[in-house]
């Protein structure tokens, strides 16, 4: 039978941990989380059979030592190898100002399916490709646009495109609705990005 380890009161600050739950009548700690699964994305293990979840880790007694490295050490490695060389008060401050990850933006757009459109052939190249370039449009803008048009196999009158995030696309196609052009859309997709520190948007791929 596990011994009842009650926390000790110095491993919050050595692991990042936090205190969420008490008991009402003892005071006694009954639950703590992690400051690394609440403020940042868990980090990608090579060779991970499994996509990442970004819930957050809480632990309950008995409270250990090697339950707290084993997650640290799994799931946010380069964040516990940093947190782990700063001194005590570096420690302190550590979490400080930071936004926790559910409350970004960024945890939104992460983790969705692709979404993959198809299109007549001759509506990407006489309506896509003949509308919305003129003859004043270097041919390198028009090829570069219309290359993300793959063609189908076994299938010569339609062809697809792969949108990698399909929240983003939905966020574009809302800017556009509202009256943005092409190229004010792609603006404020960029200044949306470097707000709220979302990762490089490639805005589609093929399969």
């Amino acid at each position: 039978m596990p011994r009842d380890t009650p926390l000790q009161t110095k491993h919050e600050l050595e692991y990042g941990l936090k205190i969420v739950e008490r008991n009402p009548d003892s005071t006694a700690v009954v639950t703590v989380r992690c400051q690394f699964c609440f403020f940042f994305e868990k980090e990608e293990r090579a060779g991970a059979k499994r996509s990442r979840t970004q819930s957050v880790k809480y632990f309950k007694h008995p409270f250990r030592s090697e339950c707290y490295r084993s997650h640290l050490v799994g799931q946010h490695s380069a964040k516990w190898a940093e947190y782990s060389a700063l001194d005590d008060e570096g420690k302190k401050t550590h979490f400080k100002d930071t936004v926790p990850m559910n409350n970004t933006l960024a945890v939104h757009f992460a983790g969705e399916s692709p979404l993959k459109l198809v299109f007549k052939k001759c509506i990407v190249e006489d309506l896509i490709g003949g509308l919305f370039f003129n003859e004043e449009d270097e041919d390198q803008s028009k090829t570069r646009a219309l290359k993300v048009f793959k063609p189908i196999e076994n299938d010569d009158d339609n062809v697809s495109v792969t949108i990698k995030s399909a929240k983003m696309f939905r966020l574009v196609a809302e800017y556009i609705s509202h009256g943005a052009t092409f190229h004010m859309a792609s603006n404020l997709v960029a200044s949306t990005r470097k707000v709220t520190g979302l990762a490089c948007y490639t805005g589609c791929t093929t399969l």
